[in-house]
């Protein structure tokens, strides 16, 4: 009889999920096609830091990047918040918004988002944090995004979630045009110059 251990390895592995210590690959073939994707991502509507509801209409009107974290991640969500910081600052004079979804909304209420976002210098009219239910967070980046996302509660501290470390580049209609690496710094550059693209077209 199979564990439940295994059981679990094997569903994470259905995901193509990141444990919080390696990068997950994308069900598509190659990172030009994952940064071609095209899909409307369904309606939403999660709880931002500041205690506002924000949702996919919310965001509708300019581009925006979304990346899966949590606070207590001891893998690489650190790292990925500070790519993230640094493309805030990169596209500073567009209308690029930024957005992590905590996988770990539980823990992760909105004022401990706000002192996280404060850690990497967030623009709260920029980059927004968001929280609510986890049965919504998941389903919204399993069937939405289409990405992975499994929660391991038997994992040593930090590593109870395995997530997606892509980034993904949503455009001013809420369709997703890309899923980029934020592990190499070609792929942010592309994610960038894109985001940029998209920004000018939706003026």
């Amino acid at each position: 009889m199979t564990s439940p251990r295994l059981r679990l390895l094997a569903l994470a592995a259905s995901f193509a999920v990141l444990s919080c210590s390696e990068e997950t690959e994308l069900p598509v073939e190659g990172a030009s096609a994952a940064e071609r994707a095209s899909f409307e991502l369904p309606d939403f509507e999660l709880i931002e830091r500041s205690g506002d509801a924000v949702g996919k209409e919310t965001l509708l009107g300019a581009p925006w990047i979304a990346g899966f974290a949590f606070t207590n991640c001891a893998g690489p969500c650190p790292r990925l918040s500070g790519v993230m910081a640094s493309v805030q600052q990169r596209l500073s004079d567009t209308t690029v918004r930024l957005v992590t979804v905590s996988v770990d909304p539980e823990r992760d209420t909105p004022e401990v988002l706000r002192t996280y976002a404060e850690s990497f210098g967030a623009d709260s009219e920029r980059w927004l944090f968001l929280t609510g239910r986890k049965d919504s967070i998941y389903e919204l980046i399993q069937k939405g995004f289409r990405l992975g996302v499994q929660e391991d509660p038997g994992a040593l501290p930090g590593e109870e979630v395995a997530h997606s470390t892509r980034l993904v580049l949503v455009d001013a209609d809420g369709v997703v045009q890309g899923y980029f690496s934020s592990e190499t710094e070609d792929a942010v550059d592309r994610l960038v110059a894109r985001a940029r693209a998209l920004a000018k077209d939706a003026r």
